[in-house]
């Protein structure tokens, strides 16, 4: 599979509605800093699986406040 920016942003808006964060959108899911939080320690987690991944979540945390 190819991992794309935007598929890990649809991914984490879920995981944070899983969370209870329901007001979770695309739009502010990179910008609010609880969001942010929870979102980095769930992306490291997903690291290692493939180097396509590693590069999109690279990719994804370097828009991250």
């Amino acid at each position: 599979m190819t991992y794309s920016k935007e598929n890990l942003i649809e991914g984490c808006v879920e995981k944070l509605k899983t969370l209870g964060f329901v007001n979770a959108t695309k739009e502010n899911t990179l910008l609010d800093e609880v969001y942010t939080y929870h979102l980095k320690i769930f992306l490291n987690s997903l690291k290692g699986h493939t180097d396509n991944l590693d590069a999109a979540i690279k990719e994804l945390m370097s828009k991250m406040k």
